[in-house]
């Protein structure tokens, strides 16, 4: 299939954001209190209540609370967004507010950009997998990119993990145990993180780690197995090293492998014909039984190995912030689609090796008058993929390549007018190369795909702030949206 397209966007919205708050009792008297909720949204800090921009928020202890074990567990506590898109890493999407892409997205940039400390990432599916060490979730709906480096039409997700600190040693430790349905169908997860001053004040290293290991929930009673689960294994390293009070250097590594079982074909209801003369009869069983009728699980497995460094400075005049990034995500999936096609499908096999660098500069500055944030963007994004499927003993068989290069120019002004108005302004500027290479040969017939396409743009952003009060904000907002297109030759 080949996708090359260009999808513009307006939006206009307005809102009227009201502060949370808390009671306490003081007697006979309920005292109210404000809770503050700091996030960096438009990369500065500033009070939830303040951004003009629809955002919700996920602190640590909320994580905690609804036991969020992964990242699509965020799906409770963040209303207007869907996570999807198919079986396993290489197909996961998100869509907020209706707005995503469709069942597998490889070599499409995604409708919402996901940030983990600050770095876009290549394949959000990975992030899926893992969510350890969690500081904050902030998710912003709408375009936003006119403030990042990334292109985000849809909406940015910004994950901040916990930085190493200068407090001394410690850590921690978190384990948990489950059964599904009361049954012997367990997961078991076990997380936790260590902060380890090596100089003070000067140099620390935060190592963060997670296993977490699932039977899942749905049995295969033809072979005495189940499957929907997983095991994934992830670390996290993090060196913070500040030569001075205006200077510092953050270095991250991630490393991840992940194994999931898909449970999602087939298995429950009328499974899979009408009975009569098909060929495959019809296989009735109750939803609680949880059955698959498949011969083994479904497999997807995931390797992500990524680095990045983090160089801020305050000048005096300005912060500066150069992020660079490099990251190898290597997937395979072997999805059994039983009992639909037994005798027919025997093989459904799909890898792809995906190499990402991206380098972004940044200049930033809040001034009494104004605040503002303007940056260059760099990308470079490479894929091999494959997939082998046998169909009543027809192969067919696709391989290719996928590179995307380009850049883009952000910048975004929030002018201080009064004491109770603001006006923001941004602007950006896309330009990419999308090449594909690809051939599927099927029933001996080769089809080849070799293309190049080009895509330029310029995005704007325009809103309007009113601090009614210290509770109120009011701000109507209209944005200009771009979505690159792209080729998925499988």
């Amino acid at each position: 299939m080949n996708r090359s397209s260009k999808f513009p966007l307006c939006a206009l919205s307005a809102a009227i954001a009201a502060s949370s708050g808390a009671f306490a009792q003081s007697g006979s008297e309920e005292i109210r209190v404000l809770e503050e909720v700091i996030v960096t949204a438009q990369k500065i800090s500033e009070n939830l209540q303040d951004v003009p921009i629809s955002v919700s928020v996920a602190t640590a202890q909320d994580i905690k609370d609804i036991n969020a074990f992964s990242f699509e567990d965020l799906e409770e506590i963040t209303p207007g967004v869907t996570f999807g898109g198919g079986a396993g890493l290489q197909s996961a999407a998100i869509s907020v507010r209706g707005v995503g892409p469709e069942f597998f997205a490889l070599g499409t940039p995604p409708n919402v950009a996901v940030f983990v400390d600050q770095v876009a990432q290549a394949q959000i599916g990975a992030v899926f997998s893992t969510l350890v060490d969690v500081s904050r979730v902030e998710l912003l709906m709408g375009p936003q990119g006119t403030l990042y480096g990334r292109n985000a039409p849809g909406g940015a997700y910004n994950i901040t993990t916990e930085r190493p600190n200068f407090d001394g040693l410690n850590g921690y430790i978190e384990g948990s145990y489950s059964l599904y349905d009361s049954s012997d169908l367990a997961t078991t997860d076990i997380r936790g993180a260590v902060n380890i001053p090596l100089i003070d004040d000067v140099l620390s290293w935060r190592l963060a780690g997670v296993y977490s290991d699932s039977d899942g929930h749905v049995r295969l009673p033809r072979v005495n197995n189940t499957t929907g689960g997983h095991e994934n294994e992830a670390i996290r390293s993090r060196m913070l090293w500040a030569p001075s009070s205006d200077m510092e250097l953050l270095w991250t590594v991630n490393y991840q492998d992940l194994e999931q079982n898909p449970g999602g074909f087939n298995y429950e209801g009328l499974v899979p014909g009408t009975g009569g003369t098909n060929d495959t009869p019809a296989i009735y069983n109750k939803w609680k039984d949880n059955r698959n009728w498949g011969e083994r699980p479904s497999l997807v497995t995931g390797d992500v190995k990524d680095t990045s460094l983090h160089w801020r400075w305050d000048t005096g005049t300005f912060d500066l912030d150069v992020i660079g990034f490099y990251q190898e995500f290597d997937t395979f999936s072997d999805e059994v689609r039983a009992p639909y096609f037994t005798d027919q499908l025997q093989k459904f096999f799909i890898g792809a090796d995906t190499e990402l660098t991206t380098l972004e500069v940044r200049i930033s500055d809040t001034t009494e008058r104004f605040d503002y944030v303007a940056g260059l963007y760099y990308f470079d994004s490479s894929a091999e993929y494959f997939n082998d499927i046998l169909v009543q003993g027809v192969n067919v068989n696709s391989d290719g390549t996928a590179d995307t290069e380009g850049y883009a120019i952000f910048g975004n002004v929030n002018f201080h007018l009064t004491d109770k108005w603001d006006l923001a302004d941004g602007l950006r500027y896309d330009d990419a190369k999308d090449e594909i290479d690809a051939a599927t040969v099927f029933s001996g017939i080769t089809a080849a795909l070799d293309d190049e396409n080009s895509f330029d743009h310029v995005t704007w952003s325009l809103k309007l702030r009113n601090y009614i009060s210290d509770d109120i904000t009011a701000y109507p907002a209209i944005d200009h949206a771009y979505k690159q297109g792209g080729s998925n030759g499988l």
